[in-house]
């Protein structure tokens, strides 16, 4: 059975757009997966440790045919394969694909969490998200993604950019 997944795609060390256009080549070549859309790019302050440069930010959706863990393995191997080098969380990174949201389902375990725990706390994938469907409705909540409201002490997208991969 096909799932809409959607992936958040950042960036923020070395060359950023380069980063991006080499993960979202190799997530187009997942099987059993189809390329669905794309978000517009966005330039965003960096989420917990904010002493680093700023983000390149963006969503993607697909549908995959597969189980959730093995799109989060596949997922972890074109971070290694596009560069990603090993730092603690929320440092800087040459590339992040994190899952989303995987249809309707709705997972916690040690390795996975599906929707993604920090999704209602970061502007920059609900903006691309809505940019790609404005209806979404939040797994296991019942809530539209669209009445999230981020305090704006708390946002960190800057500005869209015009960037095509």
């Amino acid at each position: 059975m096909s799932h809409r997944v959607y992936i958040g795609i950042g960036s923020n060390i070395g060359d950023r757009a380069g980063f991006i256009s080499k993960a979202t080549e190799e997530i187009k070549k997942l099987a059993p997966a189809t390329f669905r859309e794309m978000s517009s790019v966005y330039e965003t302050k960096p989420y917990g440790v904010k002493e680093q440069e700023n983000f390149y930010n963006l969503v993607i959706g697909i549908d995959y045919d597969g189980a959730p863990l093995d799109l989060f393995r596949e997922l972890k191997n074109i971070e290694k394969k596009t560069g990603r080098g090993e730092r603690a969380r929320w440092h800087e990174r040459e590339i992040d694909l994190d899952i989303l949201l995987f249809g309707e389902i709705v997972i916690k375990t040690d390795e996975l969490e599906i929707p993604h725990a920090e999704l209602v706390k970061r502007d920059f994938v609900i903006l691309p998200l809505l940019e790609i469907n404005s209806n979404i409705i939040i797994p296991g909540t019942g809530r539209m993604l669209r009445e999230i409201v981020i305090p704006e002490e708390d946002r960190c997208v800057i500005k869209k950019l015009n960037l095509k991969f």
